[in-house]
């Protein structure tokens, strides 16, 4: 509780520096929520057909996997989208690291559903590891594209109020040297 405290303090002492994050949180949150939205309509779907759902309902086939890509293809964007103008804080680990895992999610996804076809049926795959592995990159993708766009927000901001002051401060000390 107390760290929470702290957050709330720094943020309402330095607001310009919080905004991003909030920002990045909000986009998160809304990205989230509608992402999701075909679960959730799944869900209202079992209620009304009077079915008690479940998670599990949701996730046997990989469908976290399938959020986990978009959510890391947002990614991807945010961190490639101006490479020639501007730097981006570990650019090239950052984009190797969502390609791979991106990689990855495209086997496992592949594997599970040749494993779920009739005609491919030739091994088994643990729902159990499905899941829980599904739920894990969705986690890792979710707390990445959070801090990355957090961090985009920042670099790419510009304080106006900021940048005035300072223009002002560089004609002041222009001002004073021409001897006005």
């Amino acid at each position: 509780m107390g760290s929470l405290m702290s957050i709330k303090k720094f943020c309402s002492d330095y607001p310009n520096k919080c905004q991003h994050w909030i920002d990045a949180g909000t986009w998160i949150f809304w990205n989230v929520f509608w992402g999701l939205f075909p679960l959730w309509m799944g869900f209202f779907i079992f209620l009304i057909f009077q079915r008690k759902p479940g998670l599990i309902d949701f996730s046997d086939n990989g469908e976290f996997l399938i959020y986990s890509a978009t959510m890391l293809a947002a990614a991807i964007f945010i961190v490639l989208k101006d490479y020639k103008t501007s730097k981006f804080p570990f650019r090239r680990f950052i984009a190797t690291a969502c390609v791979v895992i991106l990689l990855f999610i495209a086997v496992l996804f592949t594997g599970i559903t040749a494993a779920n076809t009739d005609r491919l049926r030739f091994f088994d795959v643990s729902r159990k590891f499905i899941r829980t592995t599904s739920y894990w990159i969705y986690f890792i993708s979710i707390t990445l594209t959070f801090f990355l766009t957090g961090l985009d927000n920042r670099r790419t901001r510009v304080d106006i109020l900021e940048e005035r002051n300072s223009q002002l401060k560089t004609l002041e000390q222009d001002f004073d040297k021409v001897g006005g």
